[in-house]
């Protein structure tokens, strides 16, 4: 692989990661010769929705939305369930083609690792609000992230059967805790609208949370370029719908935040989230936070960035799972545990440090 050559979009992100120059990077010439530069382009601008999977996923949609709420998620749960025949075997954290990339780098420019705010690697906690039944268990989500001293964010709807209401949006702000969008309804198949409907949607939902937003998870990572220029052209600083690691296709292979290529917005790659561990793998609470500890211990050795997604109504379903998990997280003393626009806040500085 040549440096001199490799896509501008990844030495972008490589300078940022690294915080030197771009020259610095690229004066390094020929590294991995049995690894041609196709081995790491096209993975930072992935667009993990098809058009085919799309056209199915609103053929779907316009099915589900007529369902009542039961209805609704036995049949997407159904539907989730056929993506296992397709499962593939999990990518090992230190052979992700960015992290084995990172080190080596690092290793040949005497670089340390990322100092994250004096600590070896960060999480962050994250909420999808689905439903009503999600919403309706939102308060005491929030009382036990205070008892552990955690502030994540919560990613909402705006016409889902709940109404998002301004005094408890007032009160998550108030606590330290982020809002963020999750979008107008539920569209499995929002990836694949035409670019205005994207944006009145988005918009209606912004202005219905009457709130600052700076971040977006697509409904079930339904996300495309259509999407993320949106976003860029609403003012939202970064998505977070890409996955770093993943059983069913294609996946980022980073655990560092993103510029992404072409559109200039970051791009915070997602761990792992709770359905995958309960609904798809039929694991216990025990279990369950075991896969997610050792997953997350791997990523800190390799100081990288774990973003943990949870739904409130399964966590209602799994409180010692969550519970556990909050201790776990608030006991670690080398990880900095903070909400997304905070470590998006702290890229933009290290970019900006840069010479």
């Amino acid at each position: 692989m040549n440096l001199k050559t490799l896509d501008e979009n990844i030495i972008k992100n490589l300078s940022i990661w690294l915080k030197i120059s771009p020259e610095k990077i690229k004066s390094l010439g020929e590294i991995l010769p049995a690894e041609p530069n196709s081995y790491y382009e096209g993975l930072l601008d992935l667009e993990i929705l098809s058009q085919f999977e799309g056209n199915i996923r609103r053929f779907v949609h316009k099915i589900v939305k007529c369902l009542k709420e039961k209805d609704k998620y036995f049949v997407l749960d159904t539907l989730k369930k056929f993506r296992q025949l397709k499962r593939k075997g999990l990518i090992e954290i230190s052979e992700c083609r960015f992290v084995k990339l990172d080190k080596i780098l690092r290793e040949k420019l005497s670089i340390p690792p990322i100092d994250w705010n004096g600590k070896k690697a960060v999480i962050c906690l994250s909420h999808d609000i689905d439903s009503q039944p999600d919403y309706d268990f939102c308060p005491e989500i929030v009382k036990l992230n205070q008892k552990y001293n955690i502030k994540s964010n919560f990613n909402f709807l705006t016409d889902a059967g709940y109404n998002p209401e301004p005094e408890f949006l007032k009160k998550l702000k108030e606590g330290g805790f982020e809002i963020g969008l999750h979008g107008h309804t539920h569209d499995i198949a929002i990836g694949i609208r035409p670019e205005k409907r994207i944006k009145k949607e988005l918009t209606l939902a912004i202005e219905k949370l009457n709130t600052p937003i700076y971040g977006y998870r697509a409904p079930a990572f339904a996300l495309t370029k259509r999407v993320l220029r949106v976003l860029k052209q609403l003012g939202l600083k970064y998505d977070s719908s890409i996955k770093s690691i993943s059983c069913y296709g294609q996946a980022v292979e980073t655990f560092y935040p993103y510029r992404y290529p072409g559109i200039d917005i970051w791009e915070l790659p997602l761990t792992i989230q709770d359905d995958r561990i309960f609904r798809d793998l039929h694991l216990s609470c025990e279990e369950g936070l075991g896969v997610i500890k050792e997953i997350t211990k791997r990523i800190i050795d390799a100081g990288g960035v774990i973003v943990i997604n949870n739904h409130p109504r399964l966590v209602q379903q799994k409180l010692y799972y969550y519970k556990e998990l909050l201790k776990w997280i608030s006991s670690l003393d080398n990880v900095w545990v903070t909400t997304p626009i905070e470590l998006i806040n702290f890229m933009e500085n290290r970019e900006k440090s840069i010479r």
